[in-house]
């Protein structure tokens, strides 16, 4: 996070760092930048879906196993979903595989 503003200020603070009255998320970008709060730099790495073809809703965790590879597991909200008023089986979106944990490792 090297030159990144550290926004965490006064933790007692009811509402924390305030601009202009307002919390961090209820401003705009813009309004952070003229504050003079600098965003932490981020470059992609990998694309997940083209990689691996990552089919699930969202990501559960993200770590650094070495300098060149990342793992991932999915999120898959206990594999339900509800349909015409009862928990069914989620199905990975265009497959007839059923959502399941899976940590997934990638080399960058």
């Amino acid at each position: 996070m090297n030159g990144a503003t550290d926004v965490n200020g006064d933790m007692t603070a009811e509402k924390g760092i305030l601009i202009d009255g307002k919390t961090l998320e209820q401003c705009t970008q813009s309004e952070l930048l003229d504050s003079g709060i600098t965003f932490v730099k981020k470059e992609l790495i990998t694309d997940l879906v083209a990689t691996i073809n990552y089919g699930h809703d969202k990501l559960e965790g993200l770590w650094l196993l070495d300098d060149n590879t990342i793992c991932v597991a999915n999120d898959n909200d206990f594999a339900l979903i509800e349909k015409d008023n009862k928990l069914c089986q989620k199905i990975l979106p265009g497959t007839e595989t059923p959502e399941d944990d899976v940590i997934y490792s990638v080399k960058f």
